[in-house]
């Protein structure tokens, strides 16, 4: 009876050690930080800020992170948003150091339809675990 209370015990640690550390562990969110404007070729520019740890992981091939872009803006008909569907993290360029431990990605986001005279784009990113 004595060992049954043992390894309740033990299990009970144990699982009282791991459940924290998986919480602990949420990703910081990938960001835009800009959305260049070239619409009169067909597509914009997001240039996004991704965790520094993601992005060599994802780049090296130890993990599967991805990205998920939403587009939103005027077209010549009104109003229109566009989803980039999933985009594997090494299919986007890697431009350099960020800000806090980030390291900046831009994507070429091509449009379905032509921009409107006044299209104010505007876009969200998903960071996709593996």
């Amino acid at each position: 009876m004595k060992t049954h209370k043992m390894f309740i015990g033990l299990a009970t640690a144990l699982v009282a050690l791991a459940v924290p550390s998986a919480v602990i562990r949420a990703e910081p969110p990938a960001t835009i930080v800009n959305i260049e404007d070239v619409s009169v070729k067909g597509f914009v520019v997001l240039e996004v800020a991704v965790p520094r740890g993601i992005n060599i992981a994802a780049r090296q091939g130890n993990a599967d992170w991805a990205l998920e872009f939403t587009v939103a803006y005027d077209d010549v008909n009104g109003a229109l948003q566009i989803d980039s569907g999933v985009i594997a993290l090494p299919d986007t360029f890697d431009v350099g150091p960020g800000d806090n431990g980030t390291e900046l990605v831009v994507f070429f986001f091509f449009l379905s339809r032509g921009a409107g005279n006044t299209p104010s784009f505007s876009g969200t990113v998903e960071l996709i675990t593996p």
